[in-house]
């Protein structure tokens, strides 16, 4: 692993946009620093970051030429609690291709894998977010072009809440949330896992990663009553019989 001091700048405009808007540009998004910005970096302290490149190489823009993907981790003296890491695609000239950020902060968890088909790379980016149980989950399946600009090939998602008897409404559709997440597995069976910030995933295997849906497996008995997990049963008849025990007065 190689280790190196760098200076975090770019870090630096991530965790303020995870921190103080709640959400960042986004991988592959140029980010933009307003004049009250520049104050800010001016007067934060200089955060020094180790660096490790990452085993293997890869060819996320398809020309032939290998790429590696580096991390910077990053704490500031002023928010020791949130650690931001910066993930870079560096070409054979040494040069970023693209970058992203993940951070321990919830609004900026992130989690990025390779994923080769056919024989081609792609950047899977994978998001399974919930708050207080209302749920987006999110994929998104990439190249990248010349200047770094990302040529999706495949994106989905899906939006439920397990939050029974809300009177926001709700919506619970076991069919299409084990649809989204046989297509995700697929995916990620065919992927390594390079970041995630995500305590969904973070105890995730990183050479065989796979998504159970924690709060479907729980404890696995009991929970909710009535309801017991089933290692044999497919994802979607867990899902029944966990709604049918949510639904029951």
């Amino acid at each position: 692993m190689e280790k190196r001091q760098i200076f975090g700048v770019f870090a630096l405009l991530a965790v303020t946009a995870a921190v103080v808007c709640g959400a960042g540009p986004g991988p592959g998004k140029k980010q933009s620093t307003p004049p009250e910005g520049e104050a800010v970096l001016a007067a934060a302290p200089v955060a020094r970051v180790e660096g490790e490149t990452l085993p293997g190489t890869y060819d996320f823009d398809h020309d032939g030429a290998p790429e590696t993907v580096e991390l910077a981790h990053c704490q500031y003296p002023d928010s020791p609690a949130v650690e931001v890491t910066d993930l870079h695609i560096v070409n054979k000239a040494g040069e970023t291709l693209w970058t992203a950020f993940a951070a321990s902060a919830h609004a900026g968890w992130n989690s990025l894998f390779a994923c080769t088909l056919e024989g081609e790379d792609y950047l899977l980016e994978y998001h399974p977010t919930m708050y207080q149980g209302w749920c987006d989950y999110t994929y998104r399946l990439f190249s990248l072009g010349a200047d770094g600009e990302e040529l999706v090939l495949r994106e989905s998602a899906v939006s439920f809440d397990i939050n029974w008897g809300s009177p926001l409404g709700h919506s619970f559709d076991p069919e299409a949330i084990a649809a989204f997440m046989e297509e995700v597995n697929g995916l990620l069976a065919q992927s390594r896992l390079l970041l995630t910030t995500d305590e969904a995933l973070e105890d995730m295997d990183p050479e065989h990663p796979r998504d159970t849906l924690w709060w479907l497996l729980e404890d696995g008995s009991g929970y909710p009553t009535g309801y017991t997990y089933e290692e044999t049963a497919s994802m979607e008849a867990n899902l029944r019989a966990y709604a049918a025990a949510m639904e029951q007065p």
